[in-house]
């Protein structure tokens, strides 16, 4: 029955659970000394051998903290696959005391709708996962962060916002409300659509479109970023798919199609967007500015 229990828990069992199948304090303590239990947490054990997967040593951080306690803020994040992240974060509706190695946050507002499960590990919704990285990430990477979660099918924007009246008074709340009212610039596709969209927002630059297509002639391009309505598409050219000789002549032909239809074309290296950000941003001014809206009729 233990074994079946570690199964399903990704090896990790806790007091509680091993008290309900049948053992004594006492014989857990032996099984203990004995090896065939490893203590990870207190009052969490792993069966067997002490080596457990991120996802056992996430569900034993949570099973640690009580009955009630999520994954949350960077531990959520990670589970839900917005960002990577080795924290062990947990949130309680009651504080049992501090944990080594555990980050522990105090909430007396989760709800039912603030909690799921993912591989069997209890966590912060999606909503409620981004509500508490707002408190804890800088403005350019919760942009990231609530980018990814666009992505998700369990992402709703109703839900993000239902999470954030949940719990007022939120430090982070400004900041994932300006996001929540932003225009989604579509899916980026690479770090470095990321770093270019930061980017942009940061610099309050007119917001892009993100992998659009345009018709030229009689065929559609994707371009990496749009900024439609003053005709300027910026190319974002990683080294692994423009860093040839037939990528850079196909990508010098493409240029030039979009040239004879009225577009200006700029383009990017990751170098020069996360060094050298700042002129990058008065070059893209200065291209807008030049080429404003096209009057209409």
């Amino acid at each position: 029955m233990i074994a079946e229990l570690a199964a399903r828990h990704h090896g990790v069992v806790d007091l509680w659970e091993l008290r309900d199948a049948g053992l004594s304090k006492r014989q857990v303590h032996r099984r203990a000394e004995t090896g065939r239990l490893h203590r990870v947490f207190p009052g969490v054990y792993a069966v067997g051998h002490p080596s457990l997967t991120a996802d056992g040593r996430r569900y034993g951080a949570v099973r640690a903290c009580g009955p009630r306690a999520v994954a949350s803020h960077l531990m959520g994040a990670a589970l839900w696959g917005l960002r990577r992240s080795s924290r062990l974060e947990v949130t309680v509706p009651h504080s049992r005391g501090g944990i080594d190695t555990v980050i522990v946050h105090e909430t007396r507002r989760l709800g039912p709708s603030d909690a799921t499960t993912i591989r069997a590990i209890p966590v912060t919704s999606l909503a409620r996962t981004l509500v508490d990285l707002a408190d804890v990430l800088p403005a350019d990477r919760l942009e990231r962060v609530f980018d990814h979660a666009g992505r998700h099918r369990e992402f709703d924007l109703r839900e993000v916002q239902a999470a954030l009246d949940r719990v007022p008074g939120r430090r982070g709340a400004p900041k994932l409300r300006a996001l929540l009212g932003a225009p989604s610039p579509g899916l980026t596709r690479s770090e470095l659509e990321d770093a270019f969209l930061a980017l942009c927002r940061r610099a309050r630059l007119p917001p892009p479109r993100l992998n659009a297509q345009l018709p030229f002639g009689d065929r559609l391009v994707e371009v990496d970023v749009l900024f439609a309505q003053h005709h300027v598409i910026v190319e974002l050219d990683g080294a692994a798919t423009h860093d040839t000789t037939p990528a850079f002549h196909a990508d010098r032909r493409r240029d030039a199609i979009a040239a004879a239809a009225g577009f200006q074309t700029l383009r990017y290296t990751w170098e020069r967007v996360t060094t050298d950000a700042s002129a990058v941003t008065a070059e893209l001014r200065a291209v807008l500015a030049r080429r404003p809206p096209p009057a209409t009729r």
